[in-house]
């Protein structure tokens, strides 16, 4: 199903663009891993719809929220929120947004990944999407599923699928690589590559394990070679006291003295943080005092191109007041900061950089209620002055 699918788009693009290319080297092409491959997984047991802007299906939602972003290296950008069901749970799945317009206008629905119907269970959903570059630029979309089959001899707590992305902007079509499992765990904030473009690490974790060990904030890494990455594995794991975990949401940088430094959600205390010399071994965990308060939520912590770090949270003890800031030293101090959303129930940041330095920040707000997601462009010079005269572009909302 998944091959037809894929094929159909591609003889789409193939004619409006008048080249030959097949689904072998489509695939191939714009594959995250080397072995990336629907052959050799377990069944995704989902589907891959393309253009539901007129299905009510997946148009009629009762909240939206948890979003990603990001942009391929012809400058597409893409937005990615999960949806479905009555909440966080039963019936999730995940809505990929396009931009042709630097941000300016979204398609929306322009690719829904969704389970089938015909496998439904009372647990089954996806969720957490997160967007990804490799080396070239080339764009890929990880997301977790929970899945349990109708006689329960298949029980999934969360494994994380990767598929790779192609927009075609003369035919307005956009193409998916079917979804293969990469990891068990969830992955909801970007992995990074390594300073000298050897590996990339990625932040996943284990939840819903009753066991503290299989249960972790881990971190993976994998080789890069010329056409994708190699060699998943587990490497190393925050250490993060079982008393303040809840569900892990780290992540990573690599500083400029190519050390690393990671932050995480705890489950009642803000943002803890610790480092590490090889991402293996790192040190105890410390609570995040700097900016003063923090709350419980996702944050975004990045290593601009310019090497400065941008974090970007909710500066309070609730998810309002959400601010970006600025670090020259490695993340020591923050002299510079700009208020994204001053509003109560924002939350959730996501952030795509582009060639030119914009930035495109993007957070949801009043998930059950307005649930709006927003998209802002900002730039280090904002930051640094502390103001821009324009506010966000909201890409997509219910009410």
């Amino acid at each position: 199903m998944f091959k037809s699918i894929i094929i159909f788009f591609v003889l789409i693009c193939s004619i409006s663009c008048n080249k030959k290319l097949s689904i072998d080297s489509f695939v191939k092409s714009h594959s995250f891993f080397f072995d990336t491959s629907f052959k050799k997984f377990t069944p995704f047991y989902g589907v891959i719809l393309y253009n539901q802007q007129d299905n009510p299906k997946y148009t009629v939602k009762r909240w939206q929220g948890i979003p990603s972003i990001g942009i391929d290296n012809s400058g597409i950008m893409y937005a990615a929120w999960y949806t479905g069901g009555n909440g966080e749970g039963l019936g999730n799945y995940i809505t990929v947004s396009v931009s042709e317009d630097s941000g300016k206008t979204w398609l929306n629905n322009k690719m829904i990944v969704a389970l089938d119907d015909s496998n439904y269970y009372d647990t089954n959903r996806l969720y957490d999407p997160c967007f990804q570059n490799d080396q070239y630029g080339k764009l890929s979309l990880t997301f977790t599923r929970n899945w349990v089959s109708k006689n329960k001899d298949t029980i999934d707590k969360g494994s994380l699928w990767i598929t790779s992305l192609y927009y075609n902007k003369s035919s307005g079509q956009l193409v998916a690589t079917p979804p293969s499992n990469i990891a068990l765990g969830v992955m909801m904030n970007k992995p990074i590559i390594s300073s000298d473009s050897s590996s990339i690490y990625f932040p996943i974790a284990r939840w819903y394990v009753d066991d503290s060990i299989k249960q972790r904030p881990f971190i993976y890494k994998a080789e890069i070679g010329n056409n994708g990455f190699t060699n998943l594995r587990k490497v190393g794991a925050i250490p993060l006291a079982n008393k303040l975990r809840f569900v892990d949401e780290h992540m990573i940088v690599q500083l400029k003295d190519n050390s690393f430094y990671a932050m995480i959600r705890t489950a009642n205390n803000g943002i803890y943080y610790c480092s590490s010399k090889d991402a293996i071994y790192w040190t105890d965990c410390k609570k995040f005092t700097a900016l003063g308060a923090t709350t419980s939520s996702r944050f975004h912590l990045r290593k601009l191109n310019s090497g400065r770090l941008l974090l970007i949270m909710n500066n309070s003890s609730t998810r309002t007041n959400l601010k970006a800031f600025l670090s020259d030293d490695n993340g020591l101090t923050w002299p510079y900061s700009l208020l994204i959303d001053g509003r109560a129930n924002v939350s959730y940041p996501d952030m795509a950089e582009g060639n030119n330095g914009d930035m495109y920040i993007i957070y949801d707000f009043e998930r059950y209620g307005t649930a709006s997601i927003n998209v802002l462009k900002v730039n280090e010079q904002d930051i640094i002055n502390g103001f821009i005269n324009h506010g966000s572009t909201i890409i997509n909302k219910l009410r």
